[in-house]
């Protein structure tokens, strides 16, 4: 009796939590996933064609995101699964709408000094102290490990990071590089 019991309460609540929650949050999410595509397009930005087709769904048209900002100019996707959010920020002249001359050698070059201060800090603080720390760790963890340790593979984890930190540094290189061009 008391197994029959435990077995009706629980799919009364799954029931009840399933039918509200699910058809409320089925009414949120809307996706591509499942629709017809109803064509596929070249797109074409400043005359320039895209290395990657749109495609057209329900009488929507879907670009591809880093190939369009690319091709306005230079800017910054960051993608943030946890909060589900693409943050786009493109560089242009404030004063005549145009995208800011760029130099070949130096991606950096023709940035707001803003912007180049805030990439300076996020290579300094969120990329190179991350990587630091987590090599730090890596080897804490050679120097004395765990029985449960991968040596080699922890071993090549700390040389990709360092490889991480040398492109980091590169990257730190041009931007102080930037900087400077715009105070002269």
């Amino acid at each position: 009796m008391k197994k029959l019991v435990y077995i009706a309460s629980g799919m009364l609540l799954g029931i009840a939590l399933a039918l509200p929650l699910g058809s409320a949050f089925a009414d949120q999410i809307k996706s591509v996933v499942g629709t017809k595509i109803t064509g596929q397009y070249t797109v074409k930005v400043n005359g320039k064609q895209l290395a990657d087709p749109a495609i057209v769904a329900e009488g929507k048209s879907y670009a591809p995101v880093r190939s369009l900002v690319g091709a306005v100019g230079t800017g910054e996707i960051i993608v943030d699964n946890n909060e589900k959010t693409i943050d786009i920020t493109v560089e242009s002249d404030s004063t005549t709408g145009t995208t800011p001359v760029q130099d070949e050698s130096n991606p950096y070059i023709g940035l707001t000094k803003a912007k180049l201060l805030s990439t300076k800090e996020m290579f300094e603080v969120s990329q190179l102290q991350r990587i630091d720390k987590k090599i730090k760790e890596y080897e804490d963890m050679l120097a004395n490990p765990p029985s449960w340790l991968d040596i080699e593979n922890t071993k090549k984890t700390i040389a990709e990071l360092e490889e991480q930190r040398v492109e980091y540094e590169e990257k730190l290189v041009l931007v102080n590089e930037a900087i400077a061009a715009l105070e002269k």
